[in-house]
């Protein structure tokens, strides 16, 4: 029985999809003015009130540049904002320096708030005119904070119902084939519903029955 075991196990692990890739960011836009490109990205568009999210903003310019910067985003009417990070200068491999500058957003209540177009001054050491660079405007949608019977209520939703409770270096149960689950689940019960002999009768003598 420990075999049979064994082989459902077996099947089951070639049975689990492994883990999916973590998902792209929810808004990724490229914009540019002159020689000047920005791209926003931005991991999540929906978030909590009671929650933050981080925007980012990178510049690729020629290295005779020099650009600015934005201390915060918006008003602080709407939501609060800071930078949270600045990456050092790297040559990429278009020939232009990339820099990276991230803003933590809090919002202060339920409800969509607009993040306003963000500007990045630049200016050419030579003595060009400076010139501004914009992203687009785009929306976060702030949820209010689910109660406590609420969350106890989403939980009971999505319980898994299958008696599969295996868990195989990540892979969770929902991945597994119910078949596979089934049989790794009666193999085991078999195992261990099976006769044990005692240690007394395996040492003891052997009768024969008349």
């Amino acid at each position: 029985m420990r075999l049979v075991a064994l082989i459902a196990v077996a099947a089951l692990w070639a049975g689990c999809e492994s883990a999916p890739p973590p998902p792209p960011a929810a808004i990724q836009k490229t914009t540019s003015s002159g020689e000047v490109e920005l791209t926003l990205r931005v991991a999540r568009d929906r978030i909590s009130v009671a929650d933050n999210v981080t925007i980012r903003v990178e510049a690729a310019y020629p290295e005779t540049y020099e650009i600015d910067f934005p201390d915060r985003l918006g008003s602080e009417i709407d939501f609060r904002s800071a930078v949270s990070d600045t990456s050092s200068p790297k040559l990429g491999e278009d020939g232009k320096v990339h820099v990276e500058q991230s803003y933590l957003i809090e919002p202060y209540v339920p409800g969509p708030i607009m993040i306003p177009e963000i500007e990045v001054r630049y200016q050419d050491k030579g003595g060009e005119q400076p010139g501004v660079a914009k992203t687009e405007a785009f929306e976060i949608n702030v949820d209010p904070v689910a109660s406590a019977e609420e969350q106890t209520a989403e939980l009971r939703d999505i319980r898994d119902p299958s008696p599969c409770r295996f868990r195989w270096a990540g892979r969770s149960p929902e991945a597994c084939s119910p078949w596979l689950c089934w049989a790794a689940c009666g193999c085991g019960g078999a195992h261990n519903a099976s006769p044990r002999r005692s240690r007394s009768s395996r040492s003891g003598p052997l009768t024969r029955s008349p």
